[in-house]
């Protein structure tokens, strides 16, 4: 009889460390796999917006010089421009290309006497860090980290 009860009692000890395994194992799993989700997403960010502000570029390398060799940048191209940031398009107004993309933190000017600079800073906002305090929400105040990006471009 105690032979039948200890082949019981080793089973249930089996299950019990099957369970403790998972609760060890099972939080780490989780954080990596957040992580990696995170990084995921903040690099297609960064690409979307250097994708953005490449197109823009190209706009006003193209809009500055309009084939007269004369460099101008009028506020109607800057602001074209930054609605091509901003928005995807010339004109103002639907849906931003990113969330929180301010037009004010696009910056449109002369680098030189033949090239055109396009500058944006965005606040990039981690997907998962502001619904948990303990990582990264609180800290942050709800700003996440600056993604800078600038293009340079000769004029056409």
């Amino acid at each position: 009889m105690w032979a039948f009860k200890s082949k019981l009692g080793n089973q249930g000890r089996q299950r019990g460390v099957a369970v403790v395994e998972c609760v060890i194992v099972l939080p780490v799993v989780l954080f990596i796999m957040l992580a990696v989700a995170e990084v995921a997403n903040a690099i297609l960010t960064y690409n979307k917006l250097t994708q953005t502000v490449r197109d823009a570029s190209r706009y006003i390398a193209t809009e500055a010089g309009a084939g007269s060799g004369i460099v101008q940048l009028t506020d109607e191209k800057i602001a074209r421009t930054v609605n091509l940031v901003i928005y995807g398009k010339i004109t103002a107004g639907g849906a931003t290309v990113l969330p929180n993309l301010d037009p004010s933190k696009v910056a449109v000017t002369l680098a030189n006497d033949d090239d055109v600079s396009v500058a944006v800073t965005y606040d990039y906002l981690p997907l998962f860090a502001p619904a948990i305090p303990g990582i990264g929400g609180a800290r942050m105040n709800g700003s996440g980290f600056q993604m800078n990006t600038e293009i340079i471009m000769r004029v056409l």
